[in-house]
């Protein structure tokens, strides 16, 4: 029990790494940028598109500089923080694993609420013309549901929630600020669903319901990191949109 124990430890310890969350969403960046350049008519992620936005006001925002933005900032992470350079075998699909598990895990928690939700449709699936093949409209469905999974979190969850983690620690003790950044990223992530030209209409109970999937991505992001929770967005996201069970 007590090796059980330990092996729990390091496992938990080490998905939260930067170095191994990076190494565990890499596939999906490779899968999501490789799709939108193979099938030109799959939506880009609102979120994708955002930040390509505002980097394109410094004069960078075309190709590959957001993914090679966000595998700099991983490794900027992990090489501040003096963590070891390995990968240990085995957590990746462990990581694998936990992310299927708690994805299926929030579709049922959804599905509670499937009657208040039924104009809803992650991933913003009208914007995908129905005059596609079928089998070329649900690889872009699984492109755009990975490209909400990894550009969402790393807007909403791993760059604006430690700012604004930080932002309020200079006035609240630590514990209020998380759970006030946790609140405040999350009201801002159920609102950029409304906001565009692709936007949704305004629905109250659609917005809360985003609200508090929001605070649980948060909360897997801050107890199961980035990777972890990368994958349980984009697993939610492709059951929900794909499977939709």
């Amino acid at each position: 029990m007590k090796l059980d124990a330990a092996a729990f430890r390091r496992y938990w310890n080490e998905t939260r790494r930067p170095l191994v969350c990076l190494m565990f969403v890499l596939p999906l960046l490779v899968l999501y940028e490789a799709g939108v350049w193979a099938f030109p008519d799959a939506p880009r992620n609102g979120a994708d598109v955002w930040m390509r936005g505002w980097l394109g006001v410094l004069g960078l925002g075309s190709g590959l500089v957001l993914p090679v933005v966000i595998v700099g900032v991983l490794l900027a992470w992990h090489h501040g923080s003096r963590q070891p350079w390995k990968v240990p075998r085995g957590v990746l699909l462990g990581m694998l694993g936990e992310s299927i598990l708690i994805g299926m895990a929030l579709r049922l928690l959804g599905s509670a609420f499937a009657p208040l939700l039924s104009a809803a449709a992650p991933g913003d699936k009208h914007r995908i013309a129905l005059a596609v093949e079928p089998a070329q409209r649900l690889m872009q469905q699984v492109i755009e549901y990975v490209g909400a999974g990894i550009y969402e979190e790393t807007l909403f969850r791993l760059l604006l929630l430690p700012a604004l983690i930080a932002m309020f620690a200079y006035t609240l003790p630590r514990p209020r600020a998380i759970l006030l950044a946790v609140v405040v990223s999350s009201l801002m992530f159920a609102g950029a669903h409304h906001l565009g030209a692709h936007g949704e209409a305004f629905r109250l109970s659609v917005f809360l319901f985003r609200t508090v999937a929001g605070m649980l991505f948060a909360a897997i992001f801050l107890y199961r990191g980035f990777g972890v929770a990368t994958g349980a967005h984009a697993v939610y996201d492709i059951v929900t949109g794909v499977v939709a069970w």
